[in-house]
C-alpha cells in the first residue's frame, strides 16, 4: 500500500529493471562494459538521527545518505532496497516516510526493488545499486604524491545542521534562513552524483567524506600509500557555519 507504486517503482531508468518487487529478489540488467556498484547504509534512531524528526525528512535522508557511496565510485544510480525495522505499525508514519523517500527517489532516479520489514527498535537498512563502465571507478588507492587534495563543497554544515534540528544552543547571529539552511544540509543532504562522473575524469582517487574529512583523509593516504597535506585556511564553509565561534566551526569541519 505504501511502497508499491510509480512513484519508486519507476522512478528510475525502467530499461535496467529486469524484475522488481514481488518475487524473492530483485534482477538488474547490466550491460556489457560495465560494472554493478553496491553500497550498504544503516541508519539506527538516537545513534544517526535524533528521535525528533518528522517522517518524511527521515525517509530522504536514508536513501540520500546512502547514494552518496555511489556517487563517491563515480558510478550512475540505478535502484535500491529498503530493510525496515519498525516498533509497530503506523501508517502515518509510513506515509511521511514513504513520500519522503519517494523524493530522494526522484531526485536521484533511482527505483525500490524490493527489501524487507520485521518488528523491533526503529532501524532503517538502504542497499543501494548503481553502474559504472568497467575501469572508471573512482577508488581510494590511486593518489600519488603531488596530487591536489581537494573537496568538492562546504565543510561542516551537516553537524551544524544537527545541532539545529536538536534545539542545540544556537549563535544569536544565526538568521532563520541560515538555520533553515542547516536544517537541510542534515535532513536533505544532496548526492551530486552526475559532479562523481565528470570528477572521474580527472581525479586519481576519492571517496566521500561521511566520516568526517580526518579520517577520510586518513583511509585515502593509507589505500594509497601517500601522505596528505590539508591546509585549514582553505577549506570551503558556508556563511551559516561562519556563525559559530572559530575552534567549533574547525572541529565540526574536520570531524
Amino acid at each position: 500500500r505504501f511502497f508499491r507504486n510509480k512513484a519508486l517503482e519507476q522512478a528510475g531508468d525502467a530499461r535496467m529493471i529486469a524484475l522488481g518487487i514481488g518475487d524473492d529478489a530483485a534482477l538488474l540488467n547490466v550491460r556489457p562494459g560495465y560494472r554493478c556498484v553496491i553500497s550498504t547504509d544503516s541508519m539506527v534512531e538516537s545513534v544517526h538521527f535524533p528521535s525528533d524528526y518528522a517522517p518524511a525528512e527521515l525517509g530522504y535522508r536514508a536513501l540520500a545518505v546512502a547514494a552518496s557511496d555511489l556517487a563517491a565510485m563515480a558510478a550512475r544510480p540505478l535502484a535500491f532496497t529498503l530493510s525496515l525495522t519498525l516498533p509497530q505499525t503506523d501508517e502515518a508514519w509510513l506515509e511521511g516516510f514513504s513520500s519522503g523517500l519517494a523524493s530522494a527517489a526522484g531526485d536521484l532516479r533511482m527505483s525500490l526493488i524490493g527489501g524487507d520489514t520485521t518488528r523491533g527498535p526503529l532501524n532503517i537498512g538502504v542497499t543501494v545499486f548503481g553502474e559504472v563502465a568497467s575501469g572508471a571507478e573512482m577508488r581510494r588507492d590511486g593518489a600519488h604524491p603531488g596530487d591536489l587534495l581537494c573537496v568538492s563543497g562546504p565543510l561542516g554544515d551537516g553537524a551544524a545542521g544537527l545541532a539545529a534540528v536538536t534545539g542545540a544552543e544556537l549563535p544569536a547571529e544565526l538568521t532563520c534562513a541560515e538555520r533553515d539552511y542547516l536544517a537541510s544540509r542534515f535532513w536533505s543532504p544532496q548526492v551530486h552524483w552526475e559532479f562523481g562522473l565528470e570528477l572521474a575524469r580527472v581525479a586519481s582517487a576519492g571517496l566521500d567524506v561521511s566520516d568526517g574529512l580526518l579520517a577520510d583523509a586518513a583511509h585515502l593516504a593509507e589505500e594509497s600509500g601517500v601522505g596528505l597535506h590539508i591546509s585549514l585556511a582553505e577549506l570551503p564553509r558556508s556563511a551559516a557555519l561562519g556563525r559559530w565561534p572559530a575552534a567549533q566551526r574547525e572541529a565540526w569541519m574536520l570531524a
